[in-house]
């Protein structure tokens, strides 16, 4: 009974929320910034016959510097990355990707799509694991306005790497590696 109390409780205090900060309204103008931190769950495939190497949850986050190309369409760079570390073993990645984004509704609402390049490794004494190759984001969120020009933005974004080149001790490999992040996450959102 007590869950169901509690998810009332964060229904009727979002439902609420929501309608007072539509009120201001942010103009979406000239340069735009955005920061965001979250979770990310990576899925790794190494080779086509070798399975996937299981998913992986760590921190992740990104900068965005873009503009305002008409009031539902922005355009930027960004910047994002994702790392962990554990037991003598460590992963990152960092991806620079141009991103283009999109306000269906005027109630805060958008979807975002891109495309750049990444740059994974990966290292476990002795082995030392690289990958780096195109890739692709979707995504999606909800701009939360702070005041006119600063808003709070819950998202969710898929970053997919299809055909990453993959070095093993530097030494070329003849598999391509296929990444998968999800990211969940907050952003801040300057317009």
């Amino acid at each position: 009974m007590r869950k169901y109390a509690f998810a009332v409780t964060v229904v009727l205090a979002v439902g609420t929320a929501l309608p007072l900060s539509a009120q201001i309204s942010s103009p979406r103008e000239g340069t735009y910034f955005a920061f965001g931190l979250g979770a990310g769950v990576t899925n790794i495939d190494k080779c086509a016959n070798c399975g996937s190497e299981g998913t992986s949850t760590s921190f992740t986050g990104f900068f965005r510097l873009g503009g305002t190309m008409a009031p539902q369409w922005l355009a930027a760079v960004e910047v994002g990355a994702w790392y962990q570390s554990r037991g003598g073993y460590t992963a990152g990645l960092l991806s620079v990707a141009g991103i283009g984004t999109f306000y269906p509704l005027s109630n805060g609402l958008k979807i975002n799509g891109g495309i750049g390049g990444m740059v994974f490794r990966e290292a476990f004494a002795p082995n030392d694991n690289t990958a780096n190759g195109v890739i692709y984001r979707v995504g999606a969120g909800y701009d939360i306005s702070l005041n006119e020009v600063v808003s709070i933005s819950p998202f969710v974004d898929l970053v997919y790497g299809p055909d990453l080149d993959q070095k093993r001790n530097r030494l070329a490999t003849f598999n391509d590696m296929k990444l998968v992040l999800v990211q969940i996450g907050v952003s801040l959102v300057r317009h």
